[in-house]
């Protein structure tokens, strides 16, 4: 009996060392007009960057990461096309006792904040891509039209005429 006693506080105290792990999948759209996976790449390398996230491993539509913070050791693998980023995250903790149940978001070795950011910031940083890239510049007036410009504000008198004549030079010179 004594035994039995003294093996079972052992026991627990073996349990708690051990390292947890936790394995846990979440994939976001990022479909967007025009969007390429080249671009979403570009976009989660420079999210993951920000993030100070390790990069081990780069290609072919995969992208494998690692971060070593606060007892948990998380490695994840993302798997992107130009609609769609899948976060796969095989994490473990060195310091934290083993939990019966992980669900609630109880698992103190999946480290959800640290996807959710990379999931923001993707999301973020995508719209931002798309935005800048359907921005359209209106094209360069030519010299010529610059030129018909400049004198109708001239014969307005919304220009003097030392105005007009250094402004035309000016403009005869980039000919």
């Amino acid at each position: 009996m004594l035994k039995r006693v003294f093996l079972l506080p052992l026991l627990f105290v073996s349990l708690m060392s051990l390292p947890a792990s936790a394995t846990e999948q979440i994939s976001f759209s990022v479909a967007r007009d025009g969007l390429t996976s080249d671009v979403v790449e570009n976009v989660l390398i420079k999210v993951l960057a920000n993030r100070r996230w390790n990069i081990i491993d780069n290609n072919d539509q995969k992208i494998e990461v690692s971060l070593h913070k606060r007892g948990t050791e998380a490695n994840l693998h993302l798997l992107f096309d130009e609609k769609e980023v899948t976060i796969v995250s095989n994490s473990y903790c060195r310091s934290a006792p083993v939990w019966p149940d992980f669900k609630g978001g109880k698992n103190p070795c999946y480290p959800g904040r640290w996807i959710n950011n990379i999931k923001k910031d993707t999301m973020k940083s995508v719209r931002q891509v798309n935005l800048s890239k359907n921005t359209t510049k209106a094209p360069k007036p030519t010299i010529k039209q610059r030129l018909i410009e400049l004198r109708l504000l001239h014969e307005e008198g919304l220009i003097t005429t030392t105005q007009y004549e250094v402004k035309q030079k000016t403009l005869l010179e980039e000919l």
